[in-house]
């Protein structure tokens, strides 16, 4: 019988007593000498067999510490060995032979025989299996797992030890977790082989846990093993992540990375600070529990996160990340949309130009491949710092110019503002709005400048990124001429602005008056909209305009400086300016859902979804930044002091926003209230809606409406037959005068109602 004198080897391993310098000295010796195993096993047991101050039970100690740690024989020597040293261990006196210690083998010699004999594999697993299971009050079942875990802290020769471990813990899982999460007590089982390790906690998995104790143990299984070294072990903790996020519908990253209070938070931190920076290694696995559009969603979302500020995704660039996006680009089935192969080529190109390359140039020559697909690649390799590249690029672009333009036109036709906008057929053909000059008042116009324009107004490189795209391109083949060099304020802020939404709202506005009203001329005045100075400037150029007839302003007002509820004085007295001009301002009432009040003060919120964060009321939800609670009060201020002949009361049109097809305003928008705004106040449909430069419909918001509503007036200027000073106030009156209305719907909730082109045209002549 195979005997060891301590209960597991992480005692041998930290007892120093037992191993004596005199005795260790000379097996080191023997164990390091030239002579051949054999020799080497003759002289081990001569050396044990001869007397000296250490017993025979630090003898056999220090010789199993030896041969655990380091590989001096084969398996079978090793085994020959030990149980020919076990058979010299001397005959105990007659007072001890009752004693338990020496007439039972311990668990851990019971356990060492089992490991090192010769049985085939599941027949030791069973027999270990059995071992475990004996009751045993000396050792409880974790301290036999911890002393079974012994053995393969080194190098054991087990032939299935991970199959060995996971049946072990099928014996009792969750008392085992308990105790390998106690802080105070090391486990020997963190210092085990990888593998084993990550079979231990994959073993966890497969048994009913809480979410805490889940997640305990993919953190620790995360832990055990590189995804580029064990790609199984990383699949296995993503897909358990993926089971828990779409289970409790996690977001991606965590409310806080401080106070993480609820599932959805623990289970985003986890991704965070875990798992992000595996997604390049695995999204080529098979057994990855996701399919290839959403695989594509988490690549890039993999740079995504890294820009968005998770600073436990540190970008790599492993080679199975640009595997994958070649996998993408190449994919000509209908796993991905147009716009996903798009955006794989884009982070192929970005990642490896060398491979991006010649795909994307076969890309270009593929006529299997959609038209739109490839024009939008050929902006894609005109910008590339590649100069075939770019010759690629420009050669498809000028040599289908007429088939892009068509492509445009199908698509500006196909948009839904169109059927909100309902044209009356006779002058669906006309140009409606000819030679009318509207003035867009916004940030943000990089789509739809013309390319001529580009090297005297790039101030911030920012042409290149997002005026360079195939839809700026075929926007401006469609209604380029229409576009007037912009009118630039505060030059010093425009070189400041970080905003990511900066390149797209004033475009948006842009095309939504253009598609609105076909034959109009549009100005884009860019200014900060949160900054007195800034709109003063803009409103005082605009009033002296005779070129300018209407005036878009899809923002809120910038407050008084003296009282936080008012808009400012110097603002007021601009707008006075151009309103007195025969002009007509058009003015966003908001998206906070709150109602305009009487008088200035602080307003109450008439809607459960009023919101402190005001967005500007604009396709681009992030863009203004101002206090929403005050902006309905400094809509009031505008009519504070003003009497019945003021052009605030015929000049100044105020929009909100409707649902889709409905008389009832969104619960978003800005409510008139009983206040002189109700006079003023008219409504859009925004809703559902898609504009040139959209992927896909949204809520607009009073951004959008108002673009609409400009458009609509400068329709109904454009047929009046004998324009004079008036005009503006007569527009507007045909405009505010000629809605459609629900008759159970109070003013204080519709105001004037929502404007309807085809009623004001038919009326136009009364006025």
């Amino acid at each position: 019988m195979l005997k060891f004198s301590m209960p597991t080897l992480l005692m041998l391993l930290l007892s120093s007593s037992a191993v004596f310098a005199g005795f260790k000295e000379d097996l080191d010796s023997l164990l390091q000498s030239s002579a051949d195993n054999e020799e080497k096993i003759s002289k081990i047991i001569e050396l044990i067999k001869k007397e000296g101050p250490e017993t025979y039970s630090e003898k056999n100690t220090a010789l199993l510490m030896r041969l655990m740690t380091q590989s001096f024989f084969s398996q079978a020597e090793a085994v020959q060995l030990l149980e020919t040293v076990a058979q010299l261990e001397p005959p105990l006196p007659s007072s001890h032979t009752s004693s338990s210690t020496f007439s039972e083998p311990t668990f851990n010699e019971k356990l060492g025989t089992l490991l090192y004999s010769s049985a085939d594999t599941e027949e030791k697993i069973s027999r270990i299996i059995h071992l475990v299971k004996e009751e045993d009050p000396a050792i409880t079942y974790e301290e036999k797992v911890e002393t079974l875990a012994s053995y393969f802290f080194g190098d054991l020769s087990f032939p299935d030890p991970r199959k060995l471990f996971q049946e072990i813990i099928k014996l009792n899982p969750k008392g085992l977790l308990l105790h390998l999460s106690n802080p105070s007590s090391p486990s020997i089982i963190e210092n085990v082989n990888p593998d084993i390790k990550a079979a231990i906690y994959e073993e966890f998995l497969n048994h009913e846990l809480t979410l805490e104790e889940r997640l305990a143990v993919l953190r620790k299984l995360i832990f055990s093993s590189r995804p580029e070294y064990s790609l199984s072990t990383s699949v296995r903790a993503f897909n358990e992540y993926l089971n828990l996020k779409r289970h409790y519908q996690a977001p991606f990253l965590p409310q806080s990375f401080y106070v993480v209070e609820s599932p959805q938070d623990s289970i985003a931190e986890l991704y965070a600070l875990y798992l992000a920076k595996n997604v390049p290694y695995i999204l080529n696995e098979d057994t990855l529990n996701l399919n290839f559009k959403e695989r594509l969603e988490f690549a890039n979302r993999y740079k995504d996160d890294v820009l968005s500020g998770n600073p436990h995704a540190s970008f790599e660039i492993p080679n199975s990340l640009i595997a994958f996006y070649k996998h993408a680009v190449t994919c000509k089935d209908d796993q991905l949309t147009n716009g996903e192969k798009f955006s794989a080529m884009e982070h192929l190109l970005k990642l490896s130009g060398g491979e991006a390359k010649p795909l994307l140039i076969a890309s270009l020559h593929d006529t299997e491949i959609p038209f739109e697909l490839r024009h939008k690649l050929a902006h894609l390799a005109k910008h590339a710092s590649n100069p075939e590249l770019q010759a690629e690029g420009h050669a498809f672009i000028d040599g289908n110019i007429e088939a892009i333009r068509t492509a445009a036109r199908t698509h500006y036709d196909g948009l839904s503002v169109h059927s909100k906008i309902d044209i009356p057929p006779h002058l669906r053909e006309a140009k409606l709005g000819q030679d009318i000059g509207v003035a867009v008042c916004d940030g943000g116009f990089f789509k739809v400048l013309p390319t001529s324009l580009w090297s005297s107004f790039d101030q911030l490189h920012l042409f290149e990124q997002y005026a360079g795209d195939e839809k700026s391109f075929s926007w401006n083949l469609l209604h380029g001429d229409r576009i007037s060099p912009p009118y630039v304020y505060d030059s010093d802020w425009l070189l400041k602005v970080k905003n990511h939404s900066l390149p797209y709202h004033g475009s948006e506005m842009t095309d939504l008056v253009a598609t609105t009203s076909p034959g109009a001329r549009i100005q884009p005045v860019i200014v900060e909209t949160s900054s007195t100075d800034s709109l003063k400037a803009a409103f005082d150029r605009l009033a002296e305009d005779p070129t300018i007839h209407i005036i878009s302003c899809s923002f809120g007002l910038p407050k008084d400086p003296s009282c936080f509820h008012l808009v400012s004085s110097d603002v007021k007295d601009s707008m006075l300016k151009c309103l007195r001009s025969n002009k007509i301002i058009v003015l966003s009432a908001g998206n906070d859902g709150a109602t305009i009040p009487d008088l200035p003060g602080q307003p109450g919120y008439s809607s459960s979804s009023s919101s402190s964060g005001y967005s500007g009321g604009g396709l681009a939800d992030i863009f203004f930044e101002h206090e929403v609670a005050y902006l309905p009060s400094r809509i009031s201020s505008l009519f504070s002091g003003e009497d019945e002949t003021s052009s605030f009361f015929s000049n100044l049109i105020l929009v909100g926003s409707s649902k889709a097809n409905s008389l009832d305003l969104h619960e978003k928008s800005v409510k008139p209230g009983n206040g002189p705004a109700q006079r003023q106040f008219v409504y859009a449909d925004a809703d559902n809606l898609k504009n040139f430069f959209d992927e896909v419909p949204t809520w607009g918001g009073t951004s959008a409406a108002t673009a609409m509503v400009s458009g609509i007036l400068a329709d109904l200027w454009s047929q009046i037959k004998s324009p004079d000073a008036n005009t503006a106030a007569r527009v507007s009156r045909c405009l505010l005068e000629n809605t459609d209305i629900a008759p159970d719907i109070p003013p204080s909730l519709r105001g004037r109602g929502k404007v309807n082109l085809t009623k004001a045209l038919e009326k136009l002549d009364e006025y």
